[in-house]
């Protein structure tokens, strides 16, 4: 019954609107029921209702009532019901009346404010404009004539010269109109120059004020909101941008950099702000290994309130002289001030105070939140660069600027530190060749020159400092997390090994105080970094050398604090148990894994522990984890069969094998006949070709038979990603000694390999295959054995080859090499009987020497040098050489 009358009454009063009486203005405001009670067909009526009404100019609070109806209609049906139902044609008609009347009202005596000093109805226009946008199907043109900077109403209204509200309405408008549209590059690197000096603007008319008036709050609070409005709009754009442009990044960073430290105490904003170029010294150093990964994303979502434990003091403003520093270098002297010159105490703080703190907070992190989308979306090198900017590479004073550091130690909002850790990880992420060309800052005296090299020395020292710090302090389990999984950040990224200073022994304690802590996410970023620091290694010019780094998590896995491998039997321990999460038992197999590769000697005592965890532990779990146990047993099997130590422990990895291969649950067999879970089935491929030529030289023949036809059906299944890591598989054990294998499945590997190289098949495929022939081909020069079986497979090789020499560069690089090994076993027999198919292979290599990618060259050059030292070749296949005809 309440939804009737509540109906009857919203009828009526929008009729009245038609109609044109005052008195529905009154009615509509004290209306019982809000729209929100109302079903979806009487919201769509009462939109074709107020599309037939056009209120006029001399009536502003008609169009105001008007302009608050269509809001909220619009808001109504984005919330409850989450889908439009305002036809596209009904939108545009909605937008084009109150454009119109905008348009009409944009004369300053019509804008100015009332005499009850309420706002004008122009807002409430620009308010209902910015809700349609979403329903309408207008093209990009028309929105881009209404934020042309020349002739765009919305520029106009945005204006210095405006009233503040409007100038935010306006900006509500555009941000609403950015966010539903794909703007031109070119409009929105105009309207984003627009958008630096409306904000460099609001930083003038501030400074402008005098100090600490209380009349000026008021006035305060809305130039800070108007702020917020600017860096919103900035937001929204800057993820739209594939690239941005040169002559915009200095000034935007430099604009940004300002606000990201607006209203915190003791922070200095100077009058004039100079655009933000890169450093002039970033480099880049090829570090000849790969930086570890860090798990874990990249930017963390913040999804934390804004909460103060103390709120910021209050704002005072010294006052400006115009006429003062007219020179274009010279350096300003006014500033503002976070500091508060006010003598009210807490519960005096008034009502404008409190909107000058929250609007300070939001300035903060919408400016950190540019910043983090900027960094992210520009590439590797000029991200450094400018981000050098942001990094303070000294002890910071009362006179350094500011940096990301500062957001991160002074702000006592949680979420505008948390958005400075995201900046923070987006600059570091992937910096390791330009964090290589540090070395440590002088200790002496302070010289007028330090060296690039020194400087990003100070900057590691400063971040190692500060985040440890912090990380020893703070108490939320959130900014925590973010904090460590930045730690390990800078660990996987930093060369320690060209540091003198030691931050591994720091970084352990810190890890080592916190990861006790009963919070599972606070855990996760633990082991993260722990896997970071075990991760560590040297450069390949540098392997064999004592390494400080390695030195000290050698002893702190033989002597830690908490024992001896404390860490592996800490990550046991997870495993084991019954309740841990599933985030947290993958970390912890990662760290395993690590461990295995990197620290084997230290651990080499547990091998066979690790070993029986997985078949204790890690059986019948979801296929996250099992791809992560995969990937642990692949890192074993890989460090059992490169190491000559292990040699006098062949009966152990023989019953780990056996154990892994047997046709008892659980085992490795298990996934090779699980086809169902293609990504667990190549993986475990992946794991079978690990085992080495010793190892598999001892399996059973009863072994053998299970798992090698398998791995034969597999190279020819129909999922790409199982096929062609069997064929892989199966290249790898064609280089394993001629007694591992008789002849028979010598044929079916050669077969299944050949078969790979078919054209129809896809790319990934083709190019394992042609690995894999290379593979098998470098055994007839290496493996007696195998030589002897040549002429049961040169011809189905040699037409395979050929076909592959034709393919994409990626093929054609192995099979090159393939080329090469064929002719290098040539005989008279063989050429007589394949003479088509080697003269298709001279040619092919004699026209490939001097065309392609460099690798496909080389090979190509090294392949003529196989087939030149077989005099068989030479007398048999120079003249194809020497013409290139195919």
């Amino acid at each position: 019954m309440a939804r009737k009358h509540a109906r009857e009454d919203w009828r009526k009063a929008v009729k009245s609107l038609q109609e044109g009486p005052d008195e529905s203005l009154e009615s509509m405001k004290n209306l019982k029921y809000p729209i929100d009670d109302l079903e979806v067909q009487d919201v769509t009526s009462f939109t074709h209702l107020l599309l037939l009404t056009t209120p006029t100019l001399q009536k502003p609070e008609r169009v105001e009532m008007w302009s608050k109806v269509i809001y909220s209609i619009c808001t109504v049906q984005t919330k409850a019901y989450q889908r439009p139902y305002i036809s596209k044609d009904v939108a545009n008609s909605l937008t084009d009346k109150m454009l119109y009347i905008l348009r009409n009202c944009t004369d300053p005596i019509v804008l100015s404010a009332r005499q009850d000093n309420k706002t004008t109805y122009p807002i409430e226009l620009l308010y209902a404009l910015s809700s349609l946008v979403k329903y309408s199907n207008r093209t990009s043109p028309f929105w881009e004539e209404l934020v042309n900077i020349e002739s765009g109403i919305l520029i106009k209204i945005a204006a210095p010269d405006k009233e503040i509200r409007i100038r935010r309405a306006s900006l509500d408008y555009i941000d609403s109109i950015c966010q539903h549209v794909s703007l031109s590059v070119e409009s929105m690197v105009k309207l984003i120059d627009n958008l630096l000096k409306l904000f460099d603007g609001s930083l003038l008319k501030l400074l402008g004020k005098k100090a600490a008036a209380a009349q000026d709050e008021e006035l305060h609070a809305l130039l800070y909101k108007l702020q917020v409005s600017i860096l919103r709009v900035l937001h929204t754009i800057l993820p739209q941008f594939d690239s941005f442009s040169v002559h915009i990044l200095p000034s935007l960073l430099a604009t940004l950099k300002v606000a990201m430290t607006t209203g915190l105490p003791g922070h200095q904003i100077p009058l004039r702000m100079r655009p933000l170029e890169p450093h002039p010294d970033v480099g880049y150093v090829d570090v000849g290994y790969q930086a570890a990964s860090v798990a874990g994303p990249k930017q963390s979502k913040i999804r934390r309130k804004i909460h103060s434990d103390h709120p910021f003091p209050g704002h005072a403003f010294i006052s400006s002289d115009s006429g003062s520093g007219e020179g274009r270098g010279e350096e300003r002297g006014q500033c503002l001030s976070g500091a508060s010159d006010s003598e009210m105490s807490d519960g005096e703080i008034t009502s404008s105070s409190s909107q000058i703190r929250q609007a300070t907070v939001k300035i903060r992190l919408r400016a950190l939140n540019c910043l983090s989308t900027i960094f992210q979306s520009l590439e590797r090198q000029p991200t450094f660069s400018y981000g050098f900017s942001f990094l303070p590479h000294d002890t910071p004073t009362s006179n350094s600027p500011p940096s990301i550091l500062t957001c991160l130690n002074q702000d006592n909002s949680h979420k505008c530190q948390s958005a400075a850790i995201s900046v923070l990880m987006s600059i570091l992420d992937n910096s390791k060749p330009f964090l290589a060309m540090a070395s440590d800052p002088s200790s002496g005296p302070t010289h007028p020159f330090i060296s690039y090299s020194n400087k990003l020395g100070g900057v590691i020292r400063e971040l190692h400092r500060s985040l440890l710090e912090f990380i020893s302090k703070e108490k939320r389990a959130t900014l925590l997390t973010q904090a460590v999984k930045c730690l390990a950040i800078l660990v996987s990224n930093t060369s320690y090994h060209k540091l003198t200073t030691s931050y591994i022994k720091d970084i352990l304690l810190c890890l080592g105080s916190i990861i006790s802590i009963n919070q599972t996410d606070v855990s996760i970023a633990c082991l993260t970094c722990y896997g970071a620091l075990i991760s560590l290694s040297l450069p390949l010019e540098d392997l064999g050398k004592s390494s400080s780094p390695r030195c000290e998590m050698e002893a702190w896995l033989e002597e830690g604090p908490k024992g001896k491998l404390w860490i592996l039997d800490h990550c046991v321990q997870l495993i084991t148990q019954k309740d841990t999460k599933q985030s947290l038992l993958m970390e912890a197999i990662q760290v395993l894994t690590a461990l295995v590769k990197f620290y084997f000697p230290q651990i080499r005592p547990k091998w066979k522990e690790l070993a029986n965890v997985y078949f204790d532990c890690l059986v019948n779990k979801p296929e996250p984890i099992q791809l992560h146990a995969l990937k642990f047993l692949d890192e074993i099997g890989r460090t059992l069969a490169t190491r000559q130590d292990m040699s006098d422990e062949i009966g152990s990895i023989m019953e780990y094998w056996e154990r892994l291969l047997s046709i008892q649950s659980p085992s490795l067999l298990q996934w090779l006949q699980d086809t169902t879970c293609p990504l667990s089935c190549s993986h475990s491929c992946s794991v079978l070709a690990t085992i080495g030529n010793t190892p598999m030289s001892h399996l059973s023949e009863e072994t053998k038979n299970r798992v090698l036809p398998l791995l034969l059906n597999l190279s020819k299944y129909s999922n790409p990603s199982i096929k062609s890591s069997a064929i892989r598989t199966l290249g790898i054990f064609s280089q394993y000694s001629s007694q591992c294998f008789d002849a028979t499945f010598i044929l079916d590997v050669c077969d299944s390999i050949t078969n790979g190289l078919n054209l129809k098949e896809v790319v990934a495929v083709r190019i394992q295959a042609s690995w894999s022939i290379g593979n098998m081909t470098d055994s007839l020069i290496h493996e007696e054995g195998h030589r002897a079986k040549i002429l049961l497979f040169y011809e189905t090789l040699s037409k395979s080859v050929v076909v592959a020499m034709g393919d994409i560069e990626k093929v054609k690089v192995n099979a090159f090499r393939a080329a090469g090994n064929l002719l290098h076993v040539l005989t008279d027999e063989i050429y007589l009987m394949c003479e088509h198919s080697v003269i298709n292979m001279c040619s092919r290599l004699a026209a490939s020497v001097n065309v392609g990618i460099m690798k496909g060259r080389w090979n190509a050059c090294y392949a003529c040098y196989n087939a030149f030292t077989n005099p068989s070749f030479l007398k048999n296949c120079s003249q194809p050489m020497a013409t290139r005809n195919d």
